[in-house]
């Protein structure tokens, strides 16, 4: 009886997601079994009720598709959710399945919703991104990789995402081979990078840009930062970069993260005056002394360095947070706010 009052004062909407979610941890589908198994071809539907109509034909990715459309709407009818398909504008697609982790290869459906703004995707690395250039509309796209199989490609191709024009916050958690197509993305003003990528060279074009990290192994050279200087937010976390000097000229960075075995030197900072947030983690830095003229410092992180003497500090009275957690220090500072 209690159950029954319950359910009648539950929106019918509700049910209906429930309904779907369910019908989602159901669908036998798995990524070994997607990897070998060819995957279904799917027909060139001109829209997407097409696409809802013909769902015994689809792949389980393209029905993911349809059935994250359906609860983003709330309707599982092909012609009312057609009717509101220009209010799907953000969408998620992965770990849509309760039983089992989902990656997607097959993107093809996404080529029916041309009205979205922001997407974001866990996809396998074997994915094939082409069908991302028809959403011209795209302001944010975020992407996130693995591999499944230990024969499997391990990099994926983003020569699509020279297409998207509109992109304004991009996040691409992938092994990266060329990343040349992002010069053409002058309009982001966010950019995560986290995998291999060869190199920053395609970067030094989006001088738009305002926040950008990259947390990677294989970058050394940050000359291609030198003309970003719009720049308000940067991390920066690879064990090859030791040089910093290409730094020096971002004078608008409020926020500073840098992590490196291979960085000693940290001469090039002292002309960051804004700088109001700096950490520095896992570095050779033993000299404190470019820091000082940092009067604008209101954090202050120097955990895990080979620091011994931070007398330097004692004039940056702005700082509200100090942390020297594992650094080998001999000269306390007496400070209050």
């Amino acid at each position: 009886m209690l159950f029954n009052q319950f359910q009648y004062h539950l929106p019918r909407t509700f049910w209906k997601a429930i309904a779907l979610c369910l019908w989602l941890a159901m669908l036998p589908i798995s990524n070994q079994a997607k990897a070998a198994q060819p995957r279904p071809q799917l027909r060139e539907y001109q829209s997407f009720v097409e696409l809802c109509r013909h769902q015994e034909e689809l792949s389980g990715d393209a029905r993911r598709v349809v059935y994250a459309v359906f609860l983003s709407l709330g309707t599982d009818n092909c012609d009312r959710a057609n009717e509101n398909l220009a209010n799907v504008t953000d969408l998620s697609l992965g770990y849509l399945s309760f039983t089992t982790t989902e990656y997607l290869t097959d993107l093809e459906a996404l080529q029916t919703l041309p009205n979205l703004r922001e997407l974001s995707i866990i996809v396998d690395y074997t994915a094939d991104l082409s069908p991302l250039r028809s959403l011209t509309h795209l302001t944010k796209l975020r992407i996130e990789c693995f591999g499944q199989l230990p024969d499997a490609p391990h990099e994926i191709d983003i020569n699509s995402l020279q297409f998207l024009e509109q992109l304004e916050i991009l996040e691409v958690q992938c092994n990266v081979a060329d990343s040349g197509p992002l010069s053409s993305l002058s309009n982001l003003t966010e950019l995560s990078l986290a995998g291999e990528i060869p190199n920053l060279n395609s970067l030094q074009s989006l001088t738009s840009l305002q926040k950008l990290s990259v947390f990677t192994d294989g970058v050394s050279d940050l000359s291609p930062l030198r003309s970003l200087t719009n720049l308000t937010e940067l991390t920066l976390s690879s064990n090859e970069i030791s040089d910093l000097s290409p730094l020096s000229s971002l004078t608008n960075l409020t926020d500073l993260y840098l992590s490196s075995e291979q960085i000693s030197d940290i001469t090039a900072l002292q002309t960051l005056t804004n700088l109001k947030s700096l950490t520095l983690t896992t570095t050779q830095v033993s000299d404190t002394e470019p820091i000082q003229s940092l009067e604008n410092l209101t954090e202050l992180s120097l955990s895990r360095n080979q620091i011994l003497d931070v007398s330097a500090l004692q004039g940056l009275t702005n700082l509200t947070e100090l942390d020297l957690m594992i650094t080998r220090f001999q000269i306390s500072v007496h400070y209050s706010t």
